[in-house]
């Protein structure tokens, strides 16, 4: 399984949640970190917004890449703004096969077994 967490560092840092979700998921803390401003930084990944957590390249809030720099936030089922995905979501993308979940773009997409993040 491949993590990785992709940051800017004057954003929210994603990886203490990161952290308590491959803990509490049996997984050791282990994963590719990625700024993406650094010269290193794969080309298609700076276009997601930071901070971002993919699970085998795979957004974990089944966002889509951008072509525009952002920031992310997410929110938690009250509606609660946060600047770094929830445990809960992690844990969620780290649990189930990515064939279960839709993105945004696909939504509309209400087969049965999807899940809709």
């Amino acid at each position: 399984m491949l993590v990785e967490p992709i940051l800017d560092p004057d954003r929210p840092n994603p990886l203490p949640r990161l952290r308590c979700a491959l803990k509490t998921h049996g997984l050791p803390p282990i994963w590719v970190e990625w700024d993406r401003q650094a010269p290193a930084c794969p080309d298609q990944l700076p276009r997601y917004g930071s901070p971002t957590v993919l699970v085998n390249r795979r957004d974990v809030a089944c966002e889509p890449p951008i072509d525009t720099p952002s920031s992310r936030f997410y929110f938690d089922d009250r509606g609660d703004r946060h600047g770094a995905p929830s445990i809960e979501i992690i844990l969620v993308v780290l649990e189930y096969p990515p064939e279960m979940f839709t993105t945004s773009v696909e939504k509309n997409d209400r087969r049965p077994g999807r899940f809709h993040i």
